[in-house]
């Protein structure tokens, strides 16, 4: 553990701003000390965040006996109380997802704590999406359990409802998708083609796109990996 201390605060590590009732300084056995507020606790671990929304997860025995108590001490309801921006508030209620052999309506989805929404459009009916969807759904299924600041949205292109539904089973989608015909247009492209795949923040301010600024084509791969590099 003693060779991942230096990653640990260095992500942990932020510039000083005024501080709020739910951050705090904590002090480990090895004289280091760094401001977060609490996520959530495990057995064995407690997940923090840092003013700049990054989060590890931090072995409370490494902790100062005091903070050790600080940490066993905390409940649920101590943790800050996450709004929802109005980029997401738009589409939040048209959401659906796979539920066996079924596509069912997402029922009060929170997505008050994501900080960054992926979108995938694709269709059925393209052969690259088809080629690709497989690896995003491994991509997905790998790094969403560790990551709840994370959600990716499925943009259907496909010219029916049912050729939408057929689609998410048969390719397993784990991720919520808009209704058929809903939002397609909720984060638009430099580009026309699919598969595309868009990151943004909370908000909606894009952070990476399949296709450059200049309407050159890079494919939704690149994407994925921009992704998990701003996820660590």
């Amino acid at each position: 553990m003693k060779k991942f201390l230096p990653l640990i605060f260095s992500a942990l590590f932020c510039l000083p701003i005024i501080a709020e009732e739910s951050f705090r300084t904590w002090n480990d056995q090895f004289g280091r000390s760094f401001e977060a507020e609490i996520v959530s606790v495990s057995p064995g671990f407690v997940r923090l965040r840092n003013r700049l929304g990054k989060e590890v997860n931090y072995q409370i025995a490494h902790l100062t006996p005091a903070d050790q108590t600080v940490a066993l001490a905390w409940k649920p309801d101590q943790a800050p109380t996450a709004t929802t921006s109005e980029f997401v508030k738009a589409f939040e209620g048209d959401l659906v997802i796979l539920n066996g052999k079924k596509v069912e309506d997402l029922k009060k989805p929170d997505l008050s704590k994501v900080k960054y929404f992926a979108f995938y459009k694709s269709a059925s009916w393209c052969g690259p999406c088809r080629k690709f969807t497989p690896d995003l759904v491994k991509f997905y299924n790998r790094i969403k359990p560790d990551h709840p600041e994370f959600e990716l949205i499925f943009v259907s292109h496909d010219q029916s409802k049912d050729s939408m539904k057929k689609y998410m089973i048969d390719d397993k989608m784990p991720w919520p998708a808009f209704e058929f015909g809903k939002h397609k247009s909720v984060v638009t492209s430099y580009g026309n083609g699919i598969p595309c795949l868009i990151v943004t923040d909370a908000d909606g301010k894009k952070l990476y796109d399949s296709y450059t600024k200049a309407n050159q084509y890079r494919g939704p791969i690149s994407v994925m990996d921009e992704l998990e590099k701003l996820l660590k």
